[in-house]
Formats: C-alpha cells, sequence, structure tokens
C-alpha cells in the first residue's frame, strides 16, 4: 500500500466574467420565460392604462429694474426677493383650491367645449396632475396640466395661469398700498415726536433758569468768567507761594521786639530790594572814602571833614531803615490782601463752576434732544422721498408675471399615457432583470459541483482528470461504457489517458497495482469510469483486470455482453482459482471478474480475509487490478475495500455530486487511512460552456498525427487496428 505523496498547499481559484456567464447560460430558458413574463405583464398593464394627455404655458417671473433705492423691495415682485416665497406660490399653483378658485374666477364651466362639466368635476379630473416647475437660470416657470380629457386642458391651464398672475399682481398692489400706508404712519409718528422733543427742550431750559434764545449767550458768558477767575486764582496762588517765606519772616521779626526790623536786613528779599541795594552801596563807598581820607590827613576823630562823611552816612542809614520798613510792611499787606482776594476768587469760582455745571448738563440734554429731532426729521425726509416715489408708481404697471406662451389644446392621438416603448422596454429588463437574478440565486442555492475549480474549492486531494460527457442516448449505457474502445482519438478517450498519465506520474516509480474506483452516490459514472480507464490502460500493453465488486447493483458484465453466473461472489466462498473465474472481454488486454450471483451480506464477503487473499493472488498475475465498488456514500462496501487496495479513486458526477455529499465520502475514506489518490470529474459539459477549445485541439492533433498508423492498420482485424492506433498514439 503506497503512501500517498505530499501536495501543494491548495490554492482557490479566482472568479472570472466568464463563470458569471455561464450561469446565465444554463439558464436562458428561464431567462426567455421572465423576459416574457415580463413583456406579458407590460402589455396588459399598458392596455388597461387610463390614456392622458398633457398641455403646459409659460409665464415669466419679470425681473425688477436695479436703481438701488429703498422702494425696489416694494415695487420687485415678491416671488423674485424670496427663494422660499417663490417655492410656497409653486406648490399653491399645483393645489386643489387653487385650480377651484382659477376656475371660479375665469368661469370656465360656462364655455360649450366643456359640454356642461362642473367645476368640481374639473377639480377632481385634473386634481394632483398639475406640476409648476422653475427652468434653472431663468425667470421662466413651466406650468403644465395632464388629464383624461384634451379638449378641456387648454381651458383649464390657461385659466390656472391668469389667476395666478392676477394673484400676483393683487399681491403687488397689497404691498405697494401697505407700504404707502407704513410711510404716511411714519410721517406722522416723526411729527408727533418731534413736536414732544421740543417741548421737553423747552421745560428743561425753564426748569435751569434759561431761556431758549439766551440759553447759548448765558452758557457762554458762564464759561469765560469761569475761565478768567481760574487764571485769577493761578496768579495769586504762585504770588502767595513767593512770598509765603518772606512773609514769614517778616510777621515773625515784626512781631518780636526782641529782632526788630534790623533782623531782617540780611533776608533776600531784604537783599534784592533795588532802592536798599543802591543804599547799601553808597554807604559802603562813603566808609571806604572816610577811612582813606583819615589815614590819608591822618585826620583825628572829630575833624569837620569826618563829622560831614559821617553825618552823611546818617541820613543814609536812617533812609534805608525808613525804605526796609516800609518794604516789609508793604510785603506783608500785599500778601494779606492777595490772601483775601484769593478767598473771594474762590467763593466766584465756585459758584461759576456750580451754575457751569449745571448748565453743562442742560446743554447735554439740550444737545441729545436736539439729536433726536435730527434724526426724526430725517426719518421724515426719508419717508416723504419713498412715499413721493410711491405715488408716482416708478415701477411701472406694477406686473409681476407675464404669460409667455399660452396653453394650446393637445393632439388627441398622441397621449402622454400610456407610453408604450417605455412600458415594454421597463416590463421587458423588469423580467430580463428578475430571471438573471433569480439565475445567480438558484446557482447560489445549488450545490452541486459543476467545475473542476468547484471540485478543487472543497477538496484538497489531487484531480486526475477531467472527462467530458459522452453524447448518447440513456438506452445506450454500453457503448459510453465502451466508448474509449469505439473512439480511441475522442477527445474522452483523450481524457481517460490523462487520468492514466496522471497515476503514473503520481506512483513515483512504485506501480498503483490494484486500485478502487468509487463514487459519492449512485448512478455518477463509475462503472463507465473504471471500464474505460481500464481499456485505457491496457492500450498502453498492461494487461488489466476489472473486478466488478459491487455486489448489489452489478453491471460491468451488462457492458462486455458476459455472463454472471460464475463470479466473484462465488470464489470467495469456494477454493477455486482466481483465474478460473476471470473472462476475457473483446477488448485486447482486459479480463473481466464478474460479480456472480447477489450475496445477502456483500460488506461480510468483500471484508473477510479470502477477498484480501483473492486481490494478493491476481496483483501477480495481472499488471494493473480496477475494481468496482458501491458509491461510498450508500453502503461501507469501499471502505472495506479501501483497506486492501494500492489507492482509492473518487468519481464525481459534474453537476450532480453534491458538495456535502463528496466532503463525507472523503471523510469515511480518511476515518480508515485508505489511500485516496485523487477525484475525477466525469461528465463534464465541455461544448460551448466549460474549457471549449483545449478537447478540440487535442482531438485534432491526435488525428493528425495517426495518420500514417490507420494505414498501416487497415489490413488487420477491427480489435487489432483499434488497439495498434491506440498503442501508436501518444499519452497524454
Amino acid at each position: 500500500m503506497q503512501t500517498q505523496s505530499p501536495q501543494q498547499p491548495h490554492q482557490p481559484p479566482r472568479t472570472h466574467l466568464r463563470d458569471y456567464w455561464i450561469v446565465i447560460l444554463k439558464r436562458v430558458p428561464l431567462l426567455v420565460l421572465f423576459t416574457g413574463l415580463g413583456l406579458g405583464v407590460a402589455i396588459w398593464v399598458t392596455r388597461n392604462q387610463k390614456q392622458l394627455f398633457r398641455t403646459g404655458a409659460t409665464i415669466e417671473m419679470i425681473a425688477p429694474r436695479t436703481t438701488q433705492r429703498s422702494t425696489d423691495f416694494v415695487l420687485a415682485p415678491a416671488i423674485l426677493q424670496d427663494t422660499n416665497y417663490l417655492n410656497t406660490q409653486l406648490q399653491k399653483l399645483e393645489m386643489g383650491e387653487t385650480l377651484r378658485s382659477a376656475l371660479e374666477t375665469e368661469n370656465v364651466v360656462a364655455r360649450p367645449q366643456l359640454k356642461k362639466m362642473t367645476t368640481e368635476e374639473l377639480v377632481r379630473m385634473h386634481m394632483g396632475q398639475v406640476t409648476a416647475r422653475q427652468r434653472p437660470g431663468q425667470y421662466l416657470v413651466d406650468v403644465q396640466v395632464t388629464g383624461p380629457n384634451a379638449e378641456v386642458l387648454d381651458d383649464v391651464t390657461n385659466a390656472l395661469v391668469r389667476h395666478f398672475r392676477e394673484v400676483q399682481r393683487d399681491e403687488a398692489e397689497k404691498r405697494i398700498q401697505t407700504r404707502r400706508q407704513e410711510l404716511e404712519e411714519k410721517i406722522a409718528a416723526a411729527g408727533s415726536r418731534m413736536r414732544m422733543m421740543e417741548v421737553d427742550k423747552r421745560h428743561e431750559l425753564e426748569a435751569a433758569g434759561f431761556t431758549e434764545d439766551t440759553f447759548e449767550t448765558e452758557y457762554l458768558r458762564l464759561s469765560e468768567e469761569r475761565s478768567r477767575y481760574v487764571d485769577e486764582q493761578t496768579t495769586h496762588n504762585i504770588g502767595l507761594i513767593n512770598d509765603e517765606a518772606a512773609y514769614a519772616a517778616f510777621t515773625a521779626a515784626v512781631a518780636d521786639p526782641a529782632l526788630g526790623p534790623e533782623s531782617l536786613s540780611q533776608h533776600p528779599r531784604v537783599l534784592q530790594h533795588p532802592e536798599l541795594v543802591l543804599l547799601r552801596s553808597e554807604m559802603a563807598r562813603l566808609r571806604i572814602e572816610r577811612e582813606e581820607l583819615r589815614i590819608a590827613k591822618n585826620l583825628a576823630e572829630g575833624h569837620p571833614d569826618l563829622q560831614a562823611i559821617d553825618r552823611s552816612l546818617a541820613r543814609m542809614e536812617k533812609r534805608r531803615s525808613e525804605v526796609q520798613a516800609d518794604f516789609v510792611a508793604r510785603v506783608i499787606v500785599d500778601y494779606e490782601g492777595r490772601r483775601a482776594a484769593l478767598e473771594r476768587l474762590d467763593a466766584l469760582v465756585e459758584e461759576r463752576v456750580a451754575r457751569l455745571r449745571e448748565a453743562t448738563k442742560v446743554k447735554a440734554r439740550i444737545d441729545e434732544i436736539n439729536a433726536d429731532i435730527g434724526r426724526a426729521s430725517e426719518d421724515k425726509r426719508a419717508a416723504q422721498r419713498e412715499l413721493e416715489i410711491l405715488s408716482q408708481n416708478s415701477f411701472g404697471s406694477g406686473e409681476a408675471v407675464r404669460i409667455v406662451a399660452p396653453a394650446r389644446e393637445p393632439d388627441a392621438n398622441s397621449p402622454v399615457s400610456p407610453n408604450k416603448p417605455m412600458n415594454y422596454t421597463l416590463g421587458t429588463l423588469l423580467g430580463l432583470f428578475a430571471g438573471v437574478g433569480l439565475s445567480f440565486l438558484l446557482d447560489y442555492l445549488d450545490d452541486t459541483i459543476r467545475t473542476k475549480d468547484e471540485l478543487q474549492r472543497i477538496t484538497d486531494i489531487p484531480l486526475l482528470g477531467v472527462i467530458p460527457r459522452i453524447e448518447g442516448k440513456g438506452g445506450e449505457t454500453h457503448k459510453k461504457d465502451l466508448y474509449a474502445f469505439h473512439q480511441p482519438k475522442s477527445t474522452v478517450s483523450e481524457a481517460y489517458r490523462g487520468v492514466r498519465t496522471a497515476l503514473t506520474m503520481r506512483s513515483h516509480g512504485t506501480r498503483h497495482r490494484v486500485l478502487a474506483l468509487t463514487s459519492a452516490g449512485p448512478r455518477e459514472g463509475k462503472s463507465t469510469t473504471v471500464i474505460n480507464l481500464a481499456t485505457v490502460l491496457a492500450y498502453s500493453s498492461k494487461r488489466t483486470l476489472i473486478i466488478d465488486a459491487d455486489l448489489r447493483k452489478p453491471r460491468i458484465h451488462k457492458s462486455f455482453g458476459l455472463e454472471n453466473a460464475r463470479g466473484l461472489t462465488n470464489l470467495i466462498v469456494s477454493d477455486g482459482e482466481p483465474r478460473d473465474f476471470c473472462q476475457a472481454t473483446n477488448v485486447p488486454g482486459v479480463d473481466v471478474l464478474p460479480s456472480g450471483p447477489i450475496p445477502p451480506n456483500p460488506s461480510e464477503l468483500l471484508g473477510s480475509d479470502k477477498m484480501r487473499d483473492i486481490v494478493a493472488r491476481l496483483r501477480r498475475d495481472y499488471d494493473h487490478v480496477i475494481i468496482d465498488t458501491p458509491p461510498i456514500g450508500a453502503v461501507t462496501d469501499a471502505a472495506v475495500l479501501g483497506t486492501i487496495v494500492d489507492g482509492v479513486i473518487l468519481v464525481v458526477h459534474a453537476g450532480k455530486t453534491r458538495s456535502g455529499i463528496v466532503q463525507r465520502g472523503l471523510e469515511q475514506l480518511r476515518y480508515i487511512n485508505a489511500p485516496v489518490e485523487g477525484v475525477i470529474l466525469n461528465n463534464l459539459q465541455v461544448r460551448g460552456r466549460y474549457y471549449p477549445g483545449y478537447y478540440n485541439y487535442y482531438y485534432y492533433y491526435s488525428y493528425y498525427g495517426a495518420g500514417k498508423s490507420r494505414s498501416r492498420a487497415s489490413a488487420k482485424s477491427p480489435v487489432a487496428a483499434k488497439a495498434g492506433e491506440d498503442a501508436g498514439t501518444p499519452e497524454a
């Protein structure tokens, strides 16, 4: 029993657009059915749908002239100033109440073409069928009305747009009238406010002791007097500061007899007195002159010349004393007089400041009142100017909406609904989309294995080969079983040769002499695969034996036209030679050990030691032994045989075998450690769907290379000729 070689990590295949196309192609009848159903529903709906007609009118919102005047916002249409207002008016235009008002205002029902219809009938007929849409970036609005009666649509639409125009005109006039009343009230209120403020100003002046005529002059006089008194205060303060030290010294000397006026002779103010400075200078000169005369003439005291000088000095000293005393007295008097004057000035300044403070408050209040009067006057003048413009109706006629294109009666042969091309196209597309969606849903719910990619996605065992579907009727099973024998150059035969090559490459020098083929479920082409695989093995000069171990529903003998009276069951229960129970077939190199009579206990027979001995003895007589076993998912026969063979091959029917069954079958084989060699995907549809070019190309290549072999084998028997042709064909 050969150990299974390690496999490369499984790589999930990528999905291509071809896979989606294949899903659709598989269910073309379903797509045709749903497409036809959608078209049929569209035709039925179209035939039962009421005919509707449509007409429309175009109105223009008159754009305002930009003059940047305060009245522009009143004179311009309101529908152009506020987008929300415009949208509101257009929504109102689509409402049934607006339609009713328009029909009643225009008295549309009185027209003869309406055939005595009432207003309510017209409203119900066109309720919800009115649309009003503004063109982007334009002042145009398209109003459309849809209804079942083409004769009345133009009358209804024109009545509606005319009513809308009148409503907007009335709205514009109402806004102008409202604004005129507001301006008149504003002018009257401004005049009244100005009169009241004049009265308040007069009361303020009278309460402060002023009149309106003398207030400015009196306020100016008080300001000038306060300034003058303040200047005098400053002058007296400076004088007092300058004389304060001298005044203190002089008053102290006068008040103290011990000091006397002579004590002030060295005071800076006294020393700076001009007359005293002159007297001191003259007295100093006389003293110098006396001393020089006395020394020069050596005069004694009492000399007449000296006495004359002394008398002059005495007179000057007396004058100095008098001038000093007078200066001291004058400084004291001036200081005390200036202080008294400063006290008077303080009282005057305080009184002027108090009056001026009161006058300033009055002036601030008067200025505030005058400013209010000015603002009220300006408001009054602005309102008067705006009222004058409104009175002149400078905007012109006051129109806000103009009818550009009135509605016309629609063609009775061209209804807008039902739209047959659109309905038919939409029904067809919806049916097609529903069919495609259902196809993908069914494909998603279908877990059968259909391609080798799907098989590789759920298993990690090698794919030995893909066998195309053998075309033929259901009753020609024996022809399918011997297809490789009858059609050795077909794509199917080449596929089986590919399986043979894969087995040879996987053996790595060790021959897989005994192989068991099983399937996940019944009727999956297992027996057909056994026979055709044995055929291509025999074509490679290998003696091959097929053991029909399906002891429940055997059919290998039927495919070869053999008797099944003696076979595997007889061999197991007897001591005969296995070669004696094997039968030759019409396929050169292929022998068959049929199943024999169907026993009541197949599993016990296949799991017996005698079965192991039979397989071991046949291994020595044949190059290859292929055992056909029952489905692994139905009974345990294949699991029993899996322990005595070199390898187990699982056959999967494309488009029939479910992925869960395959996985469970592989789990059973692995549970008993059966040597699983790989899987064969059987009965794959390749024409126009999966791998459409490979097998056709390979068949052409084999046919071209086998031309000489066919000519050489023409003299042989049919079986030998086919065997020779197969032997001369290179392996896949």
